[in-house]
């Protein structure tokens, strides 16, 4: 979990679909491993998002942050 709460983040918005193109097009720290806010109409959503370098979530998995 330490791990996970580590990466960069980034928030996005309630409608944003793990194939919408919303992370930046250039390569670069952004691309890889990070953690993703999904924030809106519901309560905060946190996933970790590897993109292997594209510009949409190319594999991810939800969780909820703990302490550890």
């Amino acid at each position: 979990m330490k791990v996970l709460m580590g990466l960069p983040m980034r928030m996005v918005g309630w409608d944003t679909s793990p194939m919408d193109y919303f992370l930046p097009e250039k390569s670069g720290p952004s691309h890889g491993e990070m953690l993703v806010q999904r924030v809106g109409e519901e309560d905060i959503q946190y996933f970790y998002v590897n993109t292997e370098g594209y510009t949409y979530a190319r594999y991810a998995f939800r969780f909820e942050p703990r302490s550890v």
